[in-house]
């Protein structure tokens, strides 16, 4: 099955590159637009005539890849990107790729470096000759070390017997809202602080937000604990709310392609005002 908004997209955009150019009769026809369109959650090209059973086939093979990982380990499904109704098919696939590098790829905590999946990033920085990859504070260390031996140690009161189901092995950073190995934290961290100040330098000076301030817990709290204040933190310092809807995005570029098709009508409004 294919929606019909799906068919409708489909035979605008052959309308669109096999027809004639503006103003000019018989001769060649203009050359064609692209025939695939790209995936959002594997980054590959699928035909457009069945790119709705791709993506259906892709959020399967996602789900039953995240289900074989500890519930505080598992990635949500990238979140499929919003472009107005009226977009083109080169503007869909810019969207697309950029959703997927962003939310899809698995960055590398050392160099910096994406791949297309945790498996492939893991065997790269076995070899990462990255400074910042070999480095780790004695903090960290003994943080991680703690919650190990929390998690892998024998219930209070109980000898012998088998260990205790080990805790999570991630935690949520607090400015891109990812989950990074518990043993690289402090090296993600750097890596998203150098990439915050290199984007809100090229915005004007009254644009810049300030680096979202890192939650402060206490020395005793748990893993969980951590992951809950770095999420809120998350959520109310570095995503960019719709002025229109109030939904809020990772950053103000997907914001402001959601505020193309916003149908708030204060969102309407403040797209015009945009425009």
């Amino acid at each position: 099955q294919q929606s019909n908004h799906m068919k409708e997209f489909e035979e605008r955009i052959k309308a669109e590159g096999g027809g004639q150019p503006p103003g000019k009769k018989g001769g060649s026809p203009a050359k064609s637009g692209p025939s695939s369109v790209c995936c959002y959650i594997c980054g590959k090209q699928a035909l457009l005539s069945s790119f709705e059973i791709h993506e259906q086939a892709c959020i399967k093979k996602w789900h039953e890849t995240e289900a074989q990982k500890p519930p505080k380990e598992r990635r949500p499904l990238p979140r499929k990107p919003e472009v107005g109704e009226g977009a083109s098919l080169e503007e869909r696939n810019a969207a697309a790729q950029e959703a997927y590098n962003q939310d899809a790829k698995v960055a590398c905590p050392g160099c910096g470096r994406s791949f297309k999946d945790e498996a492939t990033m893991q065997r790269h920085m076995k070899g990462c000759t990255s400074a910042a990859g070999m480095q780790q504070s004695n903090h960290m260390k003994e943080f991680e070390e703690r919650i190990k031996a929390e998690g892998g140690g024998q219930p209070p009161g109980k000898k012998g017997g088998s260990p205790a189901k080990s805790g999570p092995s991630s935690v949520c950073c607090y400015i891109c809202g990812k989950q990074a190995l518990l043993s690289s934290f402090e090296i993600h961290e750097q890596a998203c602080i150098k990439k915050w100040h290199e984007t809100e330098a090229q915005k004007p000076p009254k644009e810049r937000r300030p680096l979202p301030r890192k939650p402060e817990v206490g020395e005793g709290a748990s893993l969980e604990e951590r992951n809950a204040a770095a999420q809120e933190a998350y959520n109310q310092d570095a995503k960019v709310a719709c002025p229109g809807c109030g939904r809020s995005f990772k950053d103000e570029a997907t914001m402001q392609r959601h505020m193309k098709g916003c149908t708030s009508a204060a969102g309407m409004q403040q797209s015009n005002h945009m425009k």
